[in-house]
């Protein structure tokens, strides 16, 4: 973005989605993309996806995650509450 000169508000316009999801798509926050963002995103920078995408295994990134003895839900570690049922975690020793 910093090379063609466009900030964060002015793509999110082009696109059609949030400051707030294109910040999480920038940081690396999302876990999936529709092609449709993403074909808006290179239309918008005029690139293409390889110039703004990198690949990374999930072994490099992928946080520990614990399963929610309640619901099963996997949350990050450490959590306070399930996302999936809000039953707080177990204590940590």
């Amino acid at each position: 973005m910093a090379d063609r000169k466009t900030s964060l508000n002015d793509l999110a316009a082009k696109v059609g989605i949030s400051n707030v999801n294109l910040s999480n798509i920038k940081t690396g926050k999302i876990s999936a993309i529709r092609f449709t963002t993403l074909n808006a995103i290179c239309e918008a920078l005029d690139c293409q996806p390889g110039d703004i995408l990198e690949y990374q295994s999930e072994s490099e990134n992928a946080p520990e995650r614990e399963a929610c003895s309640e619901c099963g839900t996997l949350n990050s570690v450490p959590y306070n509450f399930c996302k999936g049922c809000g039953k707080p975690s177990a204590p940590r020793l």
